[in-house]
C-alpha cells in the first residue's frame, strides 16, 4: 500500500517536472541545436567517406535553420508594421532593431554556406574570396556589440556577438592555411577558438 502512493508520488513528480520542462523550452534554441548536430553528423560522415552525398545536401540543415530564422523575421516584420502601437513603443522599436541586426548575421552567416558549397564541390574560387561575407560580419558584430552594451542587453546576445568577432579572426587564419598562403599547423589557426 505504501508503495503504490509512493509510485503514484513518483509518477506525479515526473509529469509536473516534464511539464514544467516543455514548458520552459526555448523552441528556437532546440531548432538550432538539431540542426547545428544534424549537419555535425552529415559532415563527419562526408568527410569520412561514409556517405557521398554531396556538399548542399550535408548543409541542409543549417539551411533549414536560416529558412526557420527568415521566417520568423518576416512574421517579426509584418507584425510590427502591421501594429502602430509597437512601432510607438521605444521598447519594441529596440525589439526590430535587434532583430534586423539578426536577420543580417543570418544573411551572411547563409552567404558563407553557400559560397562554402560552390567551393567545396567546384573547387573554382580561393577560400579567402569565399569566407568575405565573415570578414564583412566583423563590423557588424563590433557595432551590434557596442550598440547592445549601451542599450544593456543580455550578456547571451553579447556572447554571441564577440564570438562573431573573435571568429573573424578564425577565417582570415582558415583561408590562408586552406589557400596554401601559410602552411602552420592545424593547431596555431585554432588558438582563436582557444580565445573564445
Amino acid at each position: 500500500d505504501g508503495t503504490i502512493t509512493w509510485n503514484g508520488k513518483c509518477k506525479a513528480i515526473l509529469n509536473m517536472n516534464l511539464k514544467e520542462q516543455i514548458e520552459r523550452c526555448n523552441i528556437s534554441k532546440f531548432i538550432t541545436y538539431v540542426c547545428f548536430l544534424l549537419f555535425f553528423i552529415l559532415l563527419s560522415l562526408r568527410v569520412d567517406g561514409t556517405i557521398t552525398w554531396n556538399y548542399g545536401a550535408v548543409f541542409f540543415p543549417l539551411w533549414l535553420w536560416h529558412v526557420c530564422m527568415c521566417a520568423g523575421v518576416v512574421v517579426g516584420v509584418v507584425f510590427y508594421i502591421k501594429t502602430k502601437t509597437l512601432r510607438e513603443d521605444p521598447t519594441y522599436r529596440f525589439y526590430f532593431s535587434a532583430m534586423a541586426q539578426s536577420a543580417a548575421f543570418q544573411l551572411l552567416l547563409l552567404l558563407t554556406e553557400i559560397l562554402t558549397v560552390v567551393n567545396l564541390e567546384t573547387r573554382s574560387m580561393p577560400w579567402r574570396a569565399v569566407f568575405t561575407p565573415m570578414y564583412v560580419l566583423l563590423p557588424i558584430a563590433f557595432s551590434s556589440f557596442v550598440w547592445s552594451c549601451c542599450r544593456k542587453r543580455t550578456i547571451e546576445i553579447q556572447t554571441v556577438e564577440i564570438a562573431g568577432m573573435v571568429s573573424f579572426l578564425q577565417f582570415i587564419f582558415l583561408g590562408i592555411r586552406l589557400d596554401g598562403l601559410v602552411h602552420w599547423r592545424w593547431a596555431v589557426k585554432c588558438v582563436c577558438v582557444c580565445v573564445c
